[in-house]
């Protein structure tokens, strides 16, 4: 096989209008891959639907099972490297030898010997598709395309009736989607006046990104509006099948523009779409869901050490495993994972999601997708909202049919956050480049301080030489954020008397707003009334551990307010 292209099925339901502008026309070219596609659709098998696909004009185009089952095991490729969408057209004469009657791994093996043609197609229901694909045959052009019309399917090995019950939930998926059901895209995303995405730095997409409604003769408010309305006006029913085919807003659950406004900006900066394996310690409520809950629906977990080599996970993986977690930073104890190395691991693995939960870090300093890892997750009421007055979070995703996946459930389960939040939300990335920037480098004075305290035993911030995967957040990491942990001497004692006794910064849980907060998780967030006290010391939560959200105040005047604070510990409590 040319490994120098990528062999990428299309799931968008592909008939009528773009066929017969490519094969009718004689154009010399075969949408050979959309019609493979076309079995993964809610038509289901192509051949026994109806005489549109027996007619003589289509027998060369549908392809049997075999072959389709074929493509799904060769065109396995992370997405990082699918973002340039290509499909591969073969001539028309060539096509022939395809046919459904014929032998599929010969088809196959005949198929991939031959130089394939890249092309991309932008908008089908905008452009002249025929006169696409004929410029991009002739001139060797390529014609720019949204990332939503070419969708990166699940191409692991699945056999059996594994494999069958993914099609089944697949087709019924699809049958439920309409174009609207797509991941929202900002308007650099989509391009605004000659300008690209990929023209300016995330400093400018955190603060100039836009969901724009479609042009038109009005004035449009710069500030996304917030739409509080759970449902929409129609003036008709056709109104109504419009707006499922062609997309727009029907009821807030099913999309609200003020959400959808927060989607598109959080996608643009991510550059994203059984068992499993999880990093301990973690985010206080991940560890709840995962030893509590969903062992009730009969899924194990293991936990690995956070800080050790990726290679650690795979040590633990199971037949049964199909999700590996991680968090980097780690909450509390700011330890790191090798996003490029877990990234690497997962697209080893048949079956196997991988999930990074980036909150510590947020996107502005620490894009996940781009690792080739499948999901990233943050709590926007962290560093992405910023300002503690919202409670909401976010998934990512590396590919669309993830997306697609997961907003089913969304819209199913109706977990979608109010618009007023969604508008705070906005408003707080607005500022996320010039805060974290602060955040940043008041911890790392802070840091510096504290790793000098004779009171403090050991300070994990990944932006000090000293912390044992320095040099994998500086390969990563853009700076390194404005969380720390430091181990107080004097174990539980020490560390309460200190966040007992600090002045300007608060004794709060949560995390990432402007103002600096502490708090001791050996009895607060991961005390005893959640962790046992085996699964707290295994990963390194400590008695004297205190984990301290830096804001954006002075750092000489946090650095003060700590002093006095590490003052009031006596000599006998530190032993």
């Amino acid at each position: 096989m040319n490994t120098d292209f990528y062999y990428v099925i299309v799931t968008k339901p592909i008939t009528g209008t773009f066929q017969d502008r490519a094969i009718m026309r004689g154009l010399g070219v075969t949408v050979l891959v959309l019609a493979v596609a076309c079995l993964w659709s809610p038509r289901t098998d192509a051949r026994s639907y109806s005489s549109y696909w027996k007619s003589p004009r289509r027998t060369d185009y549908v392809l049997d099972h075999k072959f389709y089952n074929y493509l799904e095991r060769v065109t396995r490729a992370p997405f990082t490297e699918l973002r340039k969408a290509q499909l591969i057209l073969t001539s028309y004469r060539e096509a022939n030898k395809y046919s459904a009657n014929g032998d599929a791994n010969d088809a196959a093996r005949i198929f991939f010997s031959l130089k394939p043609r890249s092309i991309t197609f932008s908008d089908m229901e905008d452009v002249d598709s025929g006169a696409a694909v004929q410029d991009a045959t002739d001139e060797g052009t390529v014609t720019e395309l949204p990332g939503h019309t070419i969708e990166r399917m699940v191409t692991r090995d699945v056999t059996g009736e594994a494999a069958e019950n993914l099609r089944i939930e697949q087709k019924s998926m699809n049958a439920k989607m309409s174009k609207k059901w797509f991941p929202p895209q900002s308007d650099l995303e989509k391009g605004v006046n000659g300008l690209h995405i990929n023209d300016v730095t995330p400093d400018t997409v955190a603060t100039s990104s836009r969901f724009s409604s479609p042009p038109g003769p009005k004035t449009e408010a710069l500030v996304p509006p917030i739409y509080h309305s759970s449902t929409y006006k129609l003036q008709s029913v056709d109104d109504y099948l419009k707006i499922l085919e062609e997309g727009g807003y029907i009821y807030s659950r099913l999309g609200n523009f003020t959400n959808d406004s927060v989607c598109a900006v959080i996608n643009s900066l991510e550059g994203g779409k059984g068992s499993l394996v999880v990093n301990n310690p973690c985010y206080s409520g991940t560890y709840d869901i995962v030893v509590n809950i969903l062992p009730r629906y009969g899924i194990e977990h293991t936990f690995v050490t956070t800080g050790c080599p990726v290679e650690e996970y795979r040590k633990h993986i199971k037949p049964n495993t199909r999700m590996l977690y991680g968090e980097t930073p780690c909450n509390p104890n700011m330890a790191i994972l090798d996003l490029e190395e877990f990234g690497k691991l997962g697209r080893s693995l048949d079956n196997v999601l991988t999930i990074v939960d980036s909150t510590f870090a947020s996107p502005y300093l620490q894009p996940v997708i781009k690792h080739g890892i499948d999901i990233s997750m943050h709590s926007c009421t962290k560093y992405l909202g910023g300002h503690s007055d919202l409670v909401a979070g976010c998934l990512t995703f590396g590919s669309v049919d993830l997306w697609k996946t997961m907003i089913h459930y969304q819209t199913t389960l109706g977990t979608s956050m109010s618009p007023h939040d969604a508008s705070l939300l906005l408003r707080g990335i607005k500022t996320l480049p010039i805060r974290m920037e602060k955040h940043s480098s008041n911890a790392q004075k802070v840091a510096e301080f504290l790793e000098k305290h004779p009171k403090v035993q050991k300070v994990m911030y990944p932006g000090l030489p000293s912390h044992p995967q320095h040099q994998i957040a500086r390969k990563q990491m853009k700076i390194f954020s404005g969380m720390i942990a430091a181990e107080i001497r004097g174990g539980v004692q020490g560390g309460k008397i200190l966040v007992e006794n600090v002045r300007l910064v608060q004794l709060a849980v949560s995390l990432g707003g402007v103002e600096s907060l502490i708090e001791h998780p050996a009895t607060m967030t991961h005390g005893p009334m959640l962790m046992t006290s085996e699964d707290r010391l295994s990963g390194g939560i400590t008695d004297g551990l205190v984990r301290i959200s830096i804001g954006i105040e002075d750092p000489d005047d946090l650095i003060k307010d700590l002093q006095q604070a590490l003052a009031k510990i006596p000599e006998n409590v530190i032993g």
